[in-house]
């Protein structure tokens, strides 16, 4: 018999608990482990913090325009069975107070986000993941030769092109070539954003001050 079936077996409870009972014993058990050795607080607290993450885990607003957090979870890679998955890429992370997610074609954070550094999930609570995040900072250029103002209702110059959901956006005179997808999530509730270029080819940052995204422009 195992361990489930024999705690089903054995509990005196008739009906199954909802969900805010469920939550209340989980902080009862992590409180019950406050100033407990370290020993056994290592052998349990991880699976209870797991639980408690897993029953308390506000469901993410859909609403990226409105919520930061919804907003960068737009640029994790989504595994699959088809695409399958790219380790830590499939999460956002919290590094010096800068929330940031990244698919390898596109990246977004958001600086002084409020949350602890390590990996958050899309509710904002910490989990365990195995692996180091690669350093964003080497993908985003020190310098730009070029900004222009940009939100989702003024772009006018973009032109659909026969492959896919690609789309060209022209910035001082120059042509770039984006996901159109990616590019609208990225503009996503921005405020007065810029988008910054250098040359055709090279990585573009997309800004309003607080919600920053650097795409990848496709190849042509």
């Amino acid at each position: 018999m195992d361990l489930l079936k024999k705690i089903r077996s054995t509990s005196h409870l008739t009906n199954k608990p909802k969900k805010a009972a469920a939550l209340r014993s989980l902080e009862n058990l992590i409180a019950s482990f406050t100033g407990a050795p370290a020993t056994a607080v290592a052998a349990v607290r991880f699976d209870l913090d797991v639980l408690h993450a897993f029953f308390n885990d506000p469901k993410p607003l859909k609403k990226a325009a409105d919520c930061d957090l919804a907003w960068v979870n737009q640029a994790t890679h989504k595994a699959s069975k088809s695409r399958g998955s790219r380790g830590v890429m499939d999460h956002m992370i919290v590094l010096d107070g800068v929330l940031v997610a990244t698919d390898g074609a596109r990246l977004h954070w958001v600086e002084n986000s409020g949350f602890p550094d390590g990996y958050i999930t899309s509710g904002g609570h910490p989990k365990e993941v195995d692996g180091c995040y690669p350093n964003y900072l080497n993908v985003i250029p020190r310098s730009f030769g070029r900004q222009e103002p940009i939100s989702v209702d003024s772009i006018t110059n973009v032109r659909p092109h026969d492959v896919g959901k690609a789309c060209t956006v022209l910035v001082g005179g120059c042509e770039f070539s984006f996901n159109m997808t990616s590019l609208m999530e990225a503009l996503n509730g921005m405020k007065g954003a810029h988008i910054k270029v250098n040359g055709t080819g090279q990585p573009v940052k997309i800004t309003d001050g607080r919600r920053n995204a650097v795409l990848m422009p496709l190849r042509r």
